[in-house]
């Protein structure tokens, strides 16, 4: 296995997110060069799902391949190794997503996706098992999700018209969405046409709210006594929450529940800067209160039933679990 290989294993480059670090479209790849200061290059190339690598001698276009020896001798080698390394490491953190069993077609429609539309895709969790979700815009469905299913991937698309997906297509009759396998049944091609032919349809379906669990610390925050004076409250920003998406806030130890849902009504506001840094958030964000949550009935034994066994910051709700709040405290499916 190359380093390459050993590092992406279980990762999903995000084109992106590679244009934002320097990466630059070049003869349909995106390119990477970086000068070290040994004389010696850093180049990569993403094309088609795969990352490729190395450190180059810029005057003979060769690869210095000594670094991917098993045995490294020479100090020389040692640093140049240790900065390529870095370099894929850093690549992987800043521009890749991390997600267990997904096919290796679904790691490639998903980028295939991200490159054609310029959307960086969410993970959302529910219950054991991991989804990655592209929306086009704010409020909107999604348009395409992959699936990392027990047996393997899947791919969910919208379509306005069933006799043009292939036989093998069957509804999620939970959301709508068509499912077909992403395991080499369907070509590349074929599944992110109907990709992009998700993307028109899914602008015709009412607004998608997304779910989130956000934390309180009743040691620090008295959120029912704020709550008393104001319906709408300040709160510190720490994922992708947009405009319109729903915020259930867990009131932790010793209460251990959700106590409150909540509505976002303002996203992305500059946090004015702390003179004594005490703290490390950029963004604030706005929440309206729409219900309080009585009785304790959404606690910590439940949620773990629904596939949430913590709340350190700022995460999605599944929608099982979603299901048990309307189901419990009444409302409209969103």
């Amino acid at each position: 296995m190359t380093y390459e290989e050993e590092i992406f294993e279980n990762r999903i480059i995000i084109p992106v997110l590679l244009k934002q670090h320097s990466f630059f479209k070049e003869n349909g790849s995106l390119c990477y060069e970086k000068s070290l200061g040994s004389g010696m290059v850093i180049k990569a190339k993403f094309f088609n799902g795969v990352f490729k690598g190395g450190v180059y001698d810029p005057e003979t276009a060769e690869e210095f391949i000594q670094i991917r020896l098993p045995v490294i001798k020479g100090q020389y080698t040692a640093v140049l190794k240790e900065e390529y390394l870095d370099f894929l490491h850093e690549t992987a953190e800043n521009c890749s997503i991390s997600i267990r069993n997904v096919s290796p077609q679904a790691k490639r429609l998903i980028s295939m996706t991200s490159e054609r539309t310029d959307i960086i895709p969410d993970i959302v969790s529910e219950g054991t098992l991991n989804k990655i979700v592209f929306i086009s815009d704010a409020g909107m469905h999604p348009f395409a999700e992959f699936r990392n299913t027990p047996g393997g991937s899947v791919a969910a698309v919208i379509s306005e018209n069933e006799s043009s997906l292939p036989s093998g297509a069957r509804k999620d009759e939970r959301d709508g969405m068509y499912i077909l396998e992403a395991d080499g049944t369907y070509s590349d091609d074929e599944l992110i046409r109907l990709i992009m032919l998700s993307r028109k349809a899914s602008k015709k379906i009412k607004a998608y709210k997304r779910k989130w669990i956000v934390p309180a610390n009743p040691k620090y925050y008295d959120i029912d006594h704020a709550f008393s004076r104001r319906d709408t409250l300040f709160w510190t920003q720490t994922a992708k929450i947009r405009e319109g998406d729903l915020v259930y806030i867990y009131y932790g130890m010793p209460y251990g529940e959700l106590r409150y849902e909540c509505i976002a009504v303002e996203t992305d506001i500059p946090a004015e800067p702390d003179p004594q840094e005490r703290f490390l958030f950029r963004k604030l964000m706005r929440i309206r209160k729409l219900k309080m949550l009585e009785g304790g009935k959404i606690s910590r034994e439940v949620m773990k039933k629904h596939g949430v066994v913590s709340v350190r910051s700022a995460r999605f709700m599944p929608e099982e679990l979603y299901r048990e709040v309307i189901r419990i405290y009444g409302g409209e499916y969103e």
